[in-house]
């Protein structure tokens, strides 16, 4: 029989066969996860007095990954992060499975999100991992893990077998190695804490078939192609996100293949992997792959001024700068050719012909706006955000302690320092303070300091903003 008691951490009646959801749970039988490893679980909250506890997972710098049973109607939570608490300001909730997204009000940016692995399979050694009850303790304050067996996967659910998944536990991950295969939905709660139950095992919920509806989430990022020689698009062929995938150049489609967004740990991501050099190597001729992202130097990618993209004292290259579809990319001694010369391109603003600029592209809090020529650079892409903000990368345009009269980026707050509202004559209001965003002077020297002042309609006010 199917386990019937949801796992969140809360629920006034734990039945006998055990739900997950309702109030949080822990693992019983388990160990608490090591200090720094799979820092991609979260706690959620929700519900009166936040009693509503369950366990998740980052798969953006944004969004979290939990059970919808962890929710009533509300639409409102929080979350634990990497010890930070953050609000959850949204949740979508999948239609068919026990799965709800939800939106943190602030980017993620010292965290690595999950990956999602492939299917698990019978008899398959797993590890599930949660915040919910231990055999001895009713609200750990940090997640345990303990070995699971998978017993059969049917349809949209994987049955496995091993220590109790418990209250709290629900929307927490069954992994594979790193890779988050599934999520907790139902258990017997065999051994939990206040549980009396004769059953075992759990229900998890599959994650692997579910590609198209992660990508919403898993791609929410400021992104866009990187163009190369011939004006053809770095891609991974197919969209494939299979780690070690050859990186190619080819006819710009706009297709998923080929959004990527640079990330203020300057690495280069699509989803979950980044762009890699791979084994490290330095070689002339060293293939340009997608893989996991790691941390190490073959993922740091500086942007040059020259356009150039490096890594490990080497640079980003198309063999005989060629544009022929299908060319795999590779790393060479940097020699400013043609073959090397790249553009992030994503969206502008400019005033008098130059563009909005960060300056020295410094993606750091506090780090001032400029005028600049505009380059094309990724100092130089926006994106024009629902919540009104305005972004690169994962910084926003931000009012300096919300008074100005400096302007500069900063973490992605929702506050009202970082909201902007077009005016007629293409300025650029902050509600928050009443003033616009201006030029000094009109004066559009390369440097010049952008900040906010009275709204008067001139020159140094008039923004043409990106479609």
């Amino acid at each position: 029989m199917r386990p019937g008691t949801w796992i969140s951490a809360f629920a006034a009646t734990v039945m006998a066969c055990g739900v997950l959801s309702g109030t949080a749970t822990a693992i019983s039988g388990g160990q608490p996860v090591a200090t720094g490893a799979f820092s991609y679980v979260v706690k959620v909250e929700s519900g009166e007095n936040r009693l509503n506890q369950c366990s998740g997972v980052l798969i953006n710098a944004r969004w979290v990954l939990t059970a919808k049973d962890c929710f009533g109607a509300e639409n409102t939570g929080f979350a634990l992060v990497g010890g930070k608490e953050r609000k959850i300001t949204a949740i979508e909730r999948h239609a068919g499975r026990n799965l709800a997204a939800a939106k943190l009000d602030a980017w993620v940016t010292d965290i690595e999100p999950a990956t999602i692995g492939t299917a698990a399979k019978p008899d398959e050694s797993l590890q599930v991992i949660g915040y919910g009850r231990t055999a001895d303790e009713w609200m750990p304050d940090r997640p345990h893990i303990a070995t699971a067996t998978v017993k059969s996967v049917q349809g949209d659910t994987v049955n496995i077998d091993g220590p109790g998944v418990c209250k709290g536990d629900a929307g927490g991950p069954l992994v594979r190695a790193d890779d988050v295969v599934a999520l907790h939905s139902a258990s017997w709660q065999q051994g939990c804490y206040g549980a009396q139950t004769a059953g075992s095992g759990a229900v998890e919920t599959r994650l692997d078939d579910l590609g198209a509806w992660l990508f919403q989430y898993q791609q929410d990022s400021p992104r866009g192609p990187i163009t190369g020689p011939g004006g053809k698009c770095v891609e991974t062929p197919q969209a494939s996100i299979i780690g070690g995938t050859d990186l190619q150049i080819y006819a710009c489609n706009g297709g998923g293949g080929q959004q990527w967004m640079v990330q203020p740990d300057h690495t280069i991501r699509l989803v979950p992997k980044c762009i890699d050099v791979v084994g490290g190597g330095t070689a002339n001729g060293t293939k340009i792959q997608l893989y996991k992202c790691n941390g190490t130097g073959a993922q740091v990618w500086t942007i040059g001024t020259d356009g150039s993209v490096r890594a490990l004292e080497k640079c980003l290259d198309v063999p005989g700068a060629s544009t022929t579809d299908g060319t795999d990319l590779q790393l060479y001694t940097c020699n400013g050719t043609a073959a090397q010369v790249w553009k992030y391109q994503g969206k502008t603003f400019t005033l008098k012909a130059k563009c909005l600029d960060l300056a020295g592209a410094k993606l750091v809090d506090k780090t001032p706006i400029q005028i600049y020529t505009c380059n094309k650079s990724a100092a130089q892409q926006w994106e024009t955000a629902p919540d009104g903000s305005i972004r690169t990368v994962a910084r926003c345009l931000d009012v300096a302690g919300g008074k100005g009269p400096a302007v500069q980026i900063y973490d992605c707050n929702g506050t009202a320092a970082q909201q902007w509202v077009p005016v007629t004559g293409g300025a650029l209001k902050n509600p928050a303070t009443g003033k616009c965003l201006d030029l000094p002077g009109a004066d559009t020297t390369n440097g010049t300091k952008l900040q906010i002042y009275t709204c008067n309609g001139t020159a140094a006010q008039k923004f043409t903003l990106p479609a």
